[in-house]
């Protein structure tokens, strides 16, 4: 069966899967004309071409104008607003036509008509297993979105005796796009194995077929592994451990650290988008269908971005691959992601971890970075300042300087004189160098004014200890009848009521936002005393409290199968949870019954939380932040004291802090007190005061 497609705007699009258009207006160009009746049309969504929905031709009929056109059918079929008019249209419609074509070609009507997607009788074609546990199975068409098959629908057997799949891969079972879907083995096949997968009525062999074709060591000990598609093979995937061997030739460290934890980085081809490397495939989202590389324990990268293809680079093998970052080379910024999670965040020694948040909040505190995705949260702080670090950063080229993703800050120099803290510290992780090959520097277009020299090479900053306030203290238990917030582990997302149907869900942490933080927040009620027990490691001790949980924003939590929701305030109906902190640290399980509270799918889509008793399902472990304590904010210091702290200190919005600063420093005299945040009182002497604001604030003393 012949199936024409088309691509269009989100709009149209979504008006004719609502059925509120019933008519798609085209030029009536050659594949216009070869449109027959009843005949299907695949309609794909933009910008990603992931969504797709199929209707039927009705009829097609050529307009002389766009105004005879209009009137024929009238607003309502054509997807346009009530009050829209025959001339409001046609201007609408020149915005995508020129002229020229309009007078060669003229007009189209496509009447359309639902069209019953079961005639395409979509076959399995092919399969394959890419690795222990995952099965691709190809298909001759395209599905409509939301429509592939489920798990359920497939018959998977190894040597003869049926094998058990995954209940739940991501959302609905499985991962499907670019005609492929996903399941998952509950149980790891040898590459020996004879496996066979039946859909419908089609029986298909099962070949082992590695998805990783190239696997290189680097000097660093990372892995560095490419698929089949590569266009260069071998050589890609040697290049790409170059860069990565340079990135951490800075700090042995946190290369042997990445190591330990199994971090990798992967390379995808042309054709292939960053979920076709597998352990990206958990984490679908549509959305993200294009994006050239993700950050985490397993890194990603296309390899356009490796070597640098764009599209005026002439010495590209394939003029239809390029990379979409002209100036931005994404493989240091999403392997930087990795040298944060999968190496700084877990060494033992935490003195750079701790660094490196005081470090964000600091640049956060004192206004740096605005409007910029470095600033959104840590992790994006850490990756894009990595790229700025080896001067293969894109910029800003707004007169303002800042875009709302870049700003003008995109060299190691231009770091130095707008966040030397941040400098100091990224010269404890990173070599002072460049890379080579196609990423030397990219072009410094926006050039920052005042700027002194590059430090000398030798300068690294090593013993350099940022100045920051000690925040960590003791963590003394679950609190009855408080205000929680229950967030992952490593910060940055909070719980929150509504995600996703009622149920309960994660969110982004708004704090600082305008949001009202106290509608975020956990009630723990006790049902019963909390009883202590030493842990299995036998040194440390756990406290099991037995409780209800009331959202300050949405009444008590119950239980709907695995699913968590929210019930108003009855609390007869709410369900019995334990949760059980560990020692003194704000970390907690949270239970009900033998079932674990996890996050199912991806964080930060807002997907609901569930419970399960799986023992190979991830996560489960949360922290409790006591509201009252978060409320407290730091005041970070420079060149003085604050309470007589050079380090700066912790106080709750209101509270009045006594600045001291010296008279005269580095031959220099006291001028005054500058604050980010909060109000001063006799900012020209050198003992004066600071009323707290309800945020982090930055005081500096000034002299001239």
């Amino acid at each position: 069966m012949n199936v024409t497609e088309m691509k269009l705007y989100p709009t149209p699009y979504d008006l004719i899967r609502d059925g509120k258009k019933t008519v798609e207006v085209r030029l009536f160009d050659e594949k216009r004309a070869s449109l027959a009746e009843g005949e299907p049309i695949l309609f794909k969504k933009l910008p990603y071409l992931a969504e797709m929905l199929y209707r039927k031709v009705k009829a097609v009929k050529k307009f002389d104008s766009a105004k005879s056109l209009f009137d024929a059918y009238g607003p309502e079929a054509l997807g346009c607003k009530a009050d829209d008019t025959a001339e409001t249209f046609e201007g609408g419609m020149k915005e995508y036509y020129s002229e020229e074509k309009i007078a060669k070609y003229g007009w189209c009507a496509v009447e359309l008509e639902a069209f019953d997607t079961s005639e395409l009788n979509i076959k399995a074609v092919s399969a394959r297993r890419i690795n222990d546990r995952d099965i691709e199975i190809y298909f001759d068409g395209d599905f409509e979105f939301g429509h592939a098959p489920e798990t359920s629908e497939f018959d998977v057997k190894i040597n003869g005796e049926p094998a058990v799949l995954e209940d739940r891969y991501v959302y609905d079972g499985n991962v499907h796009f670019c005609r492929m879907t996903t399941v998952r083995l509950r149980s790891a096949a040898s590459a020996d194995d004879k496996i066979e997968v039946t859909y419908k009525d089609s029986t298909l062999p099962v070949p082992f077929e590695d998805y990783y074709k190239y696997t290189v060591i680097s000097k660093s000990g990372v892995p560095v592994k490419g698929s089949a598609a590569l266009i260069w093979g071998e050589k890609t995937v040697r290049r790409a451990a170059e860069l990565v061997d340079i990135q951490l030739s800075g700090n042995p460290a946190v290369a042997a650290q990445m190591v330990a934890s199994g971090a990798s980085l992967c390379i995808f081809g042309k054709g292939e988008n960053a979920y076709h490397i597998p352990e990206h495939r958990s984490g679908y989202h549509v959305g993200s269908l294009y994006v050239e590389g993700f950050g985490g324990i397993t890194c990603s990268i296309t390899e356009c971005n490796v070597w640098h293809w764009h599209y005026e680079n002439d010495s590209r093998p394939d003029p239809e691959y390029t990379t979409h970052y002209r100036n931005e080379n994404i493989l240091i910024h999403e392997f930087g992601h990795g040298v944060k999670i999968a190496g700084i965040d877990r060494m033992e020694d935490r003195s750079l971890y701790t660094e490196f948040q005081m470090l964000y909040r600091h640049a956060k505190s004192a206004g740096l970075w605005p409007n910029t995705y470095a600033i959104s949260n840590s992790d994006e702080y850490f990756a894009t300042l990595s790229a700025i670090w080896f001067n293969v950063m894109n910029e800003c080229h707004k007169d303002d300087g800042w875009d709302g993703t870049r700003g003008p800050i995109n060299t190691r120099r231009e770091l130095y004189n707008y966040d030397i803290d941040a400098y100091k510290f990224f010269s404890k992780i990173y070599p002072y160098r460049n890379l080579d090959q196609g990423w030397t520097p990219v072009p410094d277009y926006y050039k920052v004014t005042g700027l002194k020299d590059d430090p000398d090479e030798d300068f690294t900053g090593r013993n350099y200890v940022l100045n920051y306030p000690e925040t960590d203290s003791a963590f003394a238990g679950l609190k009855y009848n408080e205000n929680y917030k229950l967030s992952m582990p490593r910060d940055g997302l909070i719980i929150d009521i509504g995600a996703s149907d009622g149920y309960t869900g994660v969110w982004y942490d708004y704090s600082g936002d305008g949001h009202d933080e106290t509608s975020m927040t956990f009630v723990f009620e006790e049902v019963a005393p909390a009883t202590e027990k030493i842990n299995d490691d036998g040194d440390e001790f756990e406290r099991v409290h037995t409780v209800r949980i009331r959202n300050t924003g949405g009444g008590y939590l119950a239980v709907q199968g695995d699913r968590i929701t929210a019930i108003g305030d009855d609390a007869e109906k709410a369900a019995v949870f334990t949760v059980t902190t560990m020692g003194t640290h704000p970390f907690a399980t949270v239970k009900v019954g033998e079932k674990r509270l996890i996050v199912d799918g991806k964080p930060d889509m807002g997907t609901p939380l569930t419970l399960t008793d799986d023992e190979k399902r991830h996560g489960g472990v949360w922290r409790l932040g006591n509201f009252a304590e978060l409320a407290k904010h730091l005041v970070f210091i420079h060149d003085g004291c604050a309470n007589g702290c050079r380090r700066g200190t912790v106080a709750a919005s209101g509270d009045v802090i006594a600045l001291t600063a010296e008279a005269m420093l580095d031959g220099k005299s006291f001028s005054h007190w500058v604050a980010s945040h909060g109000e001063l009182e006799n900012a020209e002497s050198t003992s004066a005061a600071l009323k707290m604001p309800d945020s982090d604030t930055v005081v500096w003393a000034k002299y001239e």
